[in-house]
């Protein structure tokens, strides 16, 4: 309730800040609405109760990871194999905004992988499976492990890569740690081969048909005083407009350029924009930005009090509890590089990392009796 009201209160004076500042209201209000799903807090805290709560949001969890990961590899594969065409896969889920797409063109649209918006419960499933109790669970956690590499996303694969080190230095048995540390290596492996592979794709057939892949393109062609050639169809509709790394730095020198010592500790206000955008990749840059050192400040007690949680537990329940822990430093760790945090998927698992730690760092088995 603490988190909540206090919650409130900071969105509330963000949201005043941000129209005295003259911030446009709609950003404002479209600020807001994600922010929303933060009450939601107080439905885990009712809705996990016991620790047969907590296994039954662990199975969950895992459950949905092992379904996405394996209908995502079927996807790939029916592609690959030419059972349906990749334009039919990109016509049936590339209007959808929790699809991204990378992709090259040759006639029709080819790609190595894409990203679904939910597979950062994918990463969160793995964690699970390696850290928890589960029947053959790094076996199977070896294929999302896969799934996961071929969305060629650096930011799960860092968030995944972090939480699982820390998880092998809290459980520390070299035994233990030789599967954990195969499944990276093999995650970065595929990962630097399918984007090598969609790298030379991406080369070939742009530069064989002139085609304009996002700003980075349009730039190119405005620095040599040349008119960019149309884009060819069916490809006329796909864009890639994703934040490139130099896009990143340059909103980073924008943010430090337009803050004074005010700003740094209250922000901007909901609604500032950078660089004439809404939302930036880099989270932790664009609450800076809004909220100030007080907003961010806010943001990290969150984890700060998941680690309290953990190492509040018994000994005996610290199995149960790593995953919780894992899945929380996850989401801190991607939002680093992308909207995780501050939106409806990174707080789901940040609820649900405080309201099971909760309920596990009150529970005190008996000597020698493992929570299953």
């Amino acid at each position: 309730m603490t988190f909540v009201i206090a919650f409130i209160a900071m969105t509330a004076l963000d949201a005043l800040l941000g129209y005295l500042k003259g911030n446009n209201l709609n950003d404002i209000i479209g600020e807001i609405k994600p922010l929303a799903y933060f009450p939601m807090l107080l439905f885990f805290a009712v809705a996990i109760r016991s620790i047969s709560d907590v296994t039954m949001v662990a199975r969950i969890l895992v459950g949905c990871g092992i379904i996405m990961s394996v209908a995502y590899l079927l996807v790939l594969l029916a592609a690959f194999t030419g059972v349906v065409s990749y334009l039919a896969v990109f016509n049936a889920l590339g209007s959808i905004d929790e699809f991204i797409f990378r992709q090259a063109v040759d006639r029709q649209l080819v790609f190595i992988g894409f990203f679904y918006k939910g597979f950062f419960y994918v990463a969160i499933a793995m964690l699970f499976m390696i850290f928890g109790r589960f029947a053959y669970g790094r076996l199977v956690a070896t294929i999302c492990g896969i799934a996961l590499a071929m969305t060629l996303t650096r930011s799960l694969f860092v968030g995944f890569a972090c939480a699982a080190l820390v998880g092998l230095l809290l459980q520390w048995n070299w035994r233990r740690s030789i599967v954990p540390i195969g499944q990276l290596g093999v995650m970065a492996i595929i990962m630097l081969i399918a984007v090598q592979a969609e790298t030379n794709l991406n080369l070939k057939e742009f530069a064989a048909l002139g085609v304009i892949r996002g700003p980075a393109d349009l730039e190119k062609y405005a620095s040599q005083g040349g008119v960019p050639p149309p884009v060819p169809p069916p490809t006329a509709a796909i864009f890639e407009a994703r934040p490139t790394d130099n896009e990143r730095i340059r909103d980073v020198k924008f943010v430090f350029q337009n803050t004074n010592a005010a700003s740094l500790l209250v922000g901007n206000g909901l609604g500032a924009q950078i660089r004439d955008r809404d939302r930036v990749e880099l989270n932790y840059l664009e609450v800076l930005f809004k909220q100030g050192l007080v907003g961010l400040g806010f943001w990290l007690l969150l984890i700060g009090y998941v680690t309290q949680l953990y190492f509040a537990s018994a000994p005996g329940s610290r199995d149960l509890a790593a995953p919780f822990l894992l899945s929380g430093i996850f989401v801190y760790v991607a939002t680093a590089f992308n909207t995780v945090l501050t939106g409806s998927i990174g707080m789901g698992a940040v609820f649900i990392s405080i309201a099971s730690l909760d309920v596990i760092s009150r529970c005190r088995p008996a000597a020698g009796v493992v929570p299953n």
